[in-house]
């Protein structure tokens, strides 16, 4: 038995604590948001439903003396596509609990089949306590308040189910796939200023998070990839921590900088990697080695003084170095000039040279790209470098994010006319238990909300059907007369993407006299 126990202790200490594995905040402090939830009513006599309040889901039932078996209401979480939930700690209360058969169920779905997390049966009136399991591998949750039989239902006012704090690890295996691979750092010869490397890649669950150089074993600063929902939200700790299950892209350009001034001159190792939001990680380029050389050249040796018969020369000025030239345009697909539209994620390039007067490449420049996301009175924020290639070329990636103007500025302060990339607005609907729920995505909305047009399908063409504003999340919600249904964000003030529209849905009535 000591046997086992050690081996089972050197196992536990040999694997590694988080690999493949991120943490969805929700309904908590650090994530009010609802991303993942759903709800479902199953009460032909109505009056049971479910409902938000801050910081918690609601399932309840009211009006009503009698509950038969069989009516039920909850909520039900579904982790994104290639991934799966490996815990979850939660929050519950219940009250209003009465007399007969009722119900609590805190389950998870593995392998087809309902797994117990937590239950009461028949329930109690409890207080708020704290509930979880490990080691699910579930594709889906769900927290379940329900007259079970055989005997009715009786609540003590309202029969309610509480919850709050709601924290889920998803279990990610898939690194991301790298391509596209270009920059100074990619070729050989001696490094000097600034390089670059640029990449574009590709991942299967949590999305693209973050690259970084590695320099003789020590990580750089990482590079952020994405808008504001990939980004850890809660300092120190685990960098791994999201307010959405689904927080970085699927697809994304990065470009990484190494200001090879800052190293001494000589050989260095160095590597670039790219990791997704769950630390999988990959290497772009490297580990190779290369000689940094920032070191101006040694001075000639000194001229024998001329003789006194003869006169010297007169030395003739140096001629001043010549201005550069920048151009620069963004690219998506066949699309390409200094302004350009695209949706939200897609991977636009920065393509352009460096030339001086005379029309001649300039190989080696080191440039600075930086960027102004179009709201008022925001900066320009500095996000890359990238140097030239011999033919003067050079490419970078836009990052994922909103609207925004690019500036490219050469060493000696040329610059190339300022691009505008415009970003539809991500939007996306669905039905859900009457409603027609939706959320715009981005991660910046204005103060007050976001304006929301609600269009149906009628004669052949998109009608008005409502309006409404979402919340501080992106989330909204509305009603709207059963049909084909789609949102439509306009331009507006304090909203910094161009119009987008998210694709129909088709709204379907409900059970008859069920209720929220």
């Amino acid at each position: 038995m000591r046997l086992l126990l050690t081996l089972a202790l050197a196992l536990l200490l040999a694997a590694p604590a988080r690999a493949g594995t991120y943490e969805h905040y929700t309904v908590s402090p650090p994530s009010p948001g609802l991303d993942g939830w759903s709800p479902f009513v199953v009460a032909p006599g109505g009056f049971a439903g479910t409902g938000v309040v801050p910081g918690a889901l609601i399932v309840h039932f009211w009006a009503r003396s009698v509950f038969l078996p069989g009516e039920r209401a909850g909520w039900v979480y579904t982790p994104p596509a290639d991934t799966t939930v490996a815990s979850w700690d939660v929050e519950r209360m219940v009250s209003g609990i009465g007399g007969g058969h009722w119900n609590t169920l805190l389950s998870a779905t593995v392998d087809g089949r309902s797994r117990l997390v937590w239950g009461d049966a028949p329930s109690n009136n409890r207080p708020w306590a704290h509930v979880g399991a490990a080691g699910l591998g579930a594709s889906q949750l769900s927290a379940t308040l329900q007259c079970g039989g055989p005997h009715s239902c009786v609540p003590a006012g309202t029969a309610q189910l509480t919850l709050r704090n709601s924290t889920i690890v998803l279990h990610d295996p898939y690194a991301p796939e790298v391509a596209d691979v270009q920059g100074d750092l990619a070729r050989s010869g001696p490094l000097k200023g600034t390089v670059g490397l640029s990449f574009a890649a590709t991942d299967r669950g949590g999305g693209v998070y973050r690259a970084y150089a590695e320099v003789d074993g020590r990580a750089g600063p990482p590079v952020e990839i994405g808008d504001g929902r990939c980004r850890d939200i809660i300092p120190g700790g685990s960098p791994y921590q999201f307010a959405f299950r689904q927080p970085c892209p699927l697809t994304a350009g990065a470009t990484v900088a190494v200001d090879s001034a800052k190293l001494p001159d000589g050989p260095h190792v160095i590597a670039v990697r790219v990791e997704d939001a769950a630390g999988n990680t990959v290497t772009v380029h490297g580990p190779v080695t290369r000689t940094v050389d920032n070191l101006p050249d040694a001075p000639p040796h000194p001229t024998p003084t001329p003789s006194p018969s003869r006169p010297p020369a007169p030395l003739r000025p140096a001629a001043p170095p010549r201005p550069l030239l920048v151009t620069a345009r963004l690219e998506r697909g066949h699309r390409r000039g200094l302004e350009l539209t695209a949706g939200y994620g897609e991977r636009v390039r920065i393509r352009g040279r460096v030339t001086d007067r005379a029309g001649q490449p300039v190989a080696g420049a080191a440039l600075a790209l930086a960027e102004r996301v179009e709201l008022p009175g925001r900066r320009w924020r500095p996000i890359t470098g990238v140097g030239t290639l011999p033919d003067g070329r050079f490419t970078a990636f836009a990052r994922v994010g909103p609207s925004r103007r690019l500036r490219i500025t050469a060493p000696d302060g040329a610059r190339a006319p300022v691009l505008t990339l415009r970003v539809r607005a991500a939007v996306t609907v669905r039905w859900a238990a009457g409603l027609v729920r939706g959320r715009l995505r981005g991660g910046v909305v204005p103060r007050g909300g976001a304006f929301v047009e609600l269009q149906r399908r009628e004669r052949g063409g998109w009608r008005p059907a409502g309006a409404v504003r979402t919340y501080r999340s992106g989330a909204f919600a509305a009603r709207v007369a059963p049909g084909r249904v789609r949102a439509v964000v306009p331009r507006q003030p304090g909203l910094p993407f161009a119009r987008g529209v998210s694709s129909p849905r088709t709204a379907r009535r409900t059970a008859p006299r069920t209720s929220r």
